[in-house]
C-alpha cells in the first residue's frame, strides 16, 4: 500500500494523520499490509518539470514492486496518482481531496471529498463578528494554480453576504505581514495556507501562521485544529485524525477485495472549534458562540459565578435530606409502635395463660397429688423394710425406681405449667405441632376426666414441623380445648366428647381441628367470637379467642369456627409448614378459610 501526500512532513496535520491512519489499518481484521509513504510536495517543488522528475524517481524506486492500493491525500496527489497509475500497476485509489466531484467509482477511485469547509469558517467568523465588513483570505504558495481560490469563491458565493472579500494569493510573507497589521476596522483574516517566504524560498507553515497572528490587527481564523492555542480564534476545523481513520477503513476494504465503485465517496468531517482566550481578547459575547461548537481553554468558573445554581442545588439537597430524615424517623416510630404492640400482645397472652392456670388449679393440684402421694408411700415402705432388716436388693431397687418415675411425672406436670405461665418474649423455632397438641392434651386430661368428658388427642404418623413460638401455639390449643370442655359440660349428653385432629391441608399448611359434641354455635356468632371482649360465657372476659386469632395470624395462618355436621362446634386453625413460600401459604390459607 502506497500513501501519497501532497504536503511534506512539515505541515501541521501530517504526524497526527499518518499515525491515526496506520493505527486504524492495524485494526482491520484479516489485513496484512506493508505501507510506503511518499510526497509530491507540489507547494515546495511546483511546476510540470518537478512532477515529471517525481514520476521518474518513483518509477525507479518502486520498479518490480506491486502496489495493491494507492492512498492520495490532497488534490495534487490525486492528480499525480491519476497520471502515473501505470507506474504502480494501475491499482485502485482511495483519495482525500478538498474539491468535490473529483472521485468516480467507475474510474476505480473512491474516498472523502470536500475536505475543507471554507464557507463554514466564513459563516463562523460572521456569527462571532456580525459587524464584519472585510474578509481577508490568505493563500500564499509560490505557484498557485488557482483551484483552491476557485473553490473558496464558489463556497462564499453561495451565501448571502454584506462584506468584501480580499484574496491575497502568492504574496511574499513580508508583504503579507505589512498588509495584515494595518487592516481597516471590522476586518477578519482567514489563513488557508502561507508557505511562501519570497519568490524563491518557502517557509514553515507553522512559523508563518505564528507571524501572522502576532502582527495582525484583526481576529485570525484557520482550519487546522492544531492551530488552536497559537493565537487563532478558531474555524470550521477539518478533523484530520477522524478522517485519517475513515480513509484507513476504506483502504482496508479495497485491499481486501471490495471494488471502489461499491464504496460511494463520502464527505469529510468538520466541526466548529474555538479558543476561549481569543474570544475574550476580541470581546466576543458568549451568547454568540454557536450551539455545538467546541470551546477549548475555557477556565473553570470562578467562585460565585454559578451562585444561583449552587443555591438551588443546596435547596434541593436540603429538601431531599429532610425527606430522608422524615422517612427514617417515621420508620423508627413505626417499628417502635410495632414493638409496643407486640409487647402488649405478649402481656395479654401471658395474663390469659396465667388466668387459665388459675382456673385449672384444682385439677392440677389433684394431678400432682397422685405422684407425690405415691412417692410418700414408696418411701415409707422402703424405710419400714430397711428397719426390719429386709435384704432383698431387687425389691428395694424396684421401690426406688417407682419413686424416681413418680418424681419425674410430677416434674413434667410442674414444667408444663411453668412453661405456660413464665413471662417471656416471643421466640420462633422449629417445633412439632404433634408434640404441642399432645402436651396440651396431657395437661387437660385430668380436668376432662374430672368432668367425665372423653378427650381424644391428635394422633398423626407425621411429625408436622412448623416455625413458631412453642408457648404461644400451646396457648392457642389450650384455649380451644378449655372452651370445648366448657361447652360440652353445659349439656346433658350420653357421652360428652372433645377431640383434636391434625392433618395436612394441601402441601403447604398444617390444619388443626378442635371439636366437641356440645350445643354448637348460635347463628351469626361465628365471626364475632374472635372479636375482643365478646364472650358467650357467664363471667368470661372475651379475650381468649381474640388472643388466639392474633397469635395464629402472627404466625401466617388463619383461624375460624363452624358448627359440626353432627352437632357441636369445630374450631379450625392453620399454620404454614416450615420452608413453604409466603405466597403459597397465603393462597392455601385463604382457600381453606373460604
Amino acid at each position: 500500500m502506497l500513501l501519497l501526500h501532497q504536503y511534506g512532513a512539515n505541515r501541521l496535520f501530517r504526524p497526527g494523520f499518518d499515525a491515526a491512519f496506520v493505527d486504524e489499518l492495524r485494526k482491520t481484521p484479516g489485513l496484512k499490509f506493508d505501507l510506503y509513504t511518499e510526497t509530491v510536495e507540489t507547494e515546495r517543488f511546483p511546476g510540470p518539470d518537478q512532477a515529471r522528475i517525481a514520476g521518474d524517481f518513483l518509477r525507479r524506486k518502486y520498479a518490480g514492486r506491486r502496489t495493491d492500493v494507492m492512498v492520495a491525500v490532497g488534490d495534487d496527489a490525486l492528480a499525480f496518482a491519476r497520471s502515473n497509475r501505470e507506474l504502480f500497476g494501475d491499482p485502485p485509489v482511495v483519495a482525500l481531496t478538498p474539491i468535490r466531484g473529483q472521485l468516480n467509482g467507475e474510474d476505480n477511485i473512491t474516498g472523502l471529498e470536500g475536505a475543507l469547509s471554507y464557507g463554514g469558517t466564513v459563516d463562523l467568523a460572521q456569527t462571532l463578528f456580525p459587524e464584519t465588513m472585510r474578509v481577508v483570505i490568505v493563500d500564499g504558495v509560490r505557484e498557485n494554480p488557482g483551484d483552491i481560490e476557485k473553490e473558496v469563491r464558489r463556497q462564499i458565493g453561495e451565501r448571502r453576504r454584506n462584506f468584501q472579500v480580499e484574496y491575497l494569493s502568492g504574496m511574499p510573507l513580508a508583504d503579507l505581514l505589512n498588509r495584515v497589521k494595518q487592516l481597516p476596522a471590522n476586518s477578519v483574516v482567514f489563513v488557508i495556507r502561507q508557505t511562501m517566504r519570497d519568490r524563491d524560498q518557502d517557509v514553515d507553515s507553522v512559523q508563518s501562521l505564528d507571524d501572522i497572528v502576532r502582527v495582525a490587527n484583526a481576529p485570525v481564523f484557520h482550519m487546522n485544529e492544531l492551530g488552536l492555542g497559537r493565537g487563532i480564534v478558531g474555524g470550521d476545523m477539518w478533523r484530520f485524525e477522524t478522517d485519517a481513520r475513515r480513509m484507513a477503513v476504506l483502504a482496508g476494504r479495497v485491499a481486501l477485495g471490495t471494488p471502489p465503485r461499491d464504496l460511494p465517496p463520502q464527505l469529510v468531517t468538520a466541526a466548529p472549534m474555538l479558543d476561549w482566550r481569543q474570544l475574550q481578547r476580541w470581546r466576543v459575547p458568549e451568547s454568540r458562540i454557536p450551539d455545538g461548537a467546541t470551546v477549548l481553554f475555557r477556565p473553570p468558573a470562578p467562585p460565585g459565578a454559578n451562585r444561583p445554581l449552587v443555591i438551588a442545588g443546596f435547596v434541593v439537597f436540603g429538601v431531599q435530606l429532610a425527606l430522608i430524615v422524615g422517612l427514617l424517623l417515621e420508620r423508627m416510630w413505626r417499628r417502635r409502635a410495632e414493638s409496643e404492640t407486640q409487647r402488649t400482645r405478649d402481656e395479654l397472652a401471658h395474663l390469659a395463660r396465667v388466668a387459665s392456670m388459675g382456673e385449672m388449679a384444682a385439677s392440677l393440684a389433684h394431678e400432682l397429688h397422685q405422684p407425690l402421694g405415691a412417692i410418700m408411700n414408696n418411701a415409707q415402705v422402703a424405710i419400714d423394710l430397711a428397719s426390719a432388716g429386709f435384704e432383698s436388693r431387687a425389691e428395694l431397687k424396684e421401690i426406688l425406681q417407682d419413686i424416681v418415675d413418680d418424681d419425674r411425672r410430677a416434674g413434667e406436670i410442674i414444667g408444663r405449667v411453668r412453661e405456660l405461665v413464665t413471662k417471656r418474649e416471643s421466640q420462633r423455632t422449629r417445633v412439632s405441632m404433634s408434640d404441642i397438641l399432645q402436651s396440651v392434651a396431657d395437661l387437660m386430661a385430668r380436668e376432662a376426666g374430672a368432668r367425665q368428658i372423653s378427650l381424644e388427642g391428635a394422633n398423626s404418623a407425621d411429625q408436622l414441623v412448623v416455625s413458631g413460638d412453642r408457648v404461644q401455639l400451646q396457648q392457642v390449643a389450650l384455649n380451644l380445648l378449655r372452651n370445648a370442655l366448657d361447652a360440652t359440660a353445659t349439656v346433658a349428653a350420653a357421652a360428652p366428647r372433645v377431640w383434636v385432629s391434625m392433618a395436612l391441608s394441601g402441601p403447604h399448611l398444617v390444619h388443626v381441628v378442635v371439636g366437641d359434641n356440645g350445643p354448637g354455635l348460635a347463628a351469626g356468632t361465628e365471626r364475632r367470637l374472635f372479636e375482643a371482649f365478646y364472650t358467650t360465657k357467664t363471667g368470661g372476659m372475651g379475650m381468649g379467642l381474640s388472643i388466639a386469632r392474633s397469635i395464629v395470624e402472627n404466625h401466617g395462618g388463619k383461624i375460624w369456627a363452624v358448627n359440626g355436621a353432627e352437632g357441636g362446634a369445630e374450631f379450625h386453625f392453620t399454620i404454614p409448614r416450615i420452608g413453604v413460600p409466603v405466597s403459597a401459604r397465603r393462597s392455601g390459607a385463604g382457600n381453606k378459610a373460604g
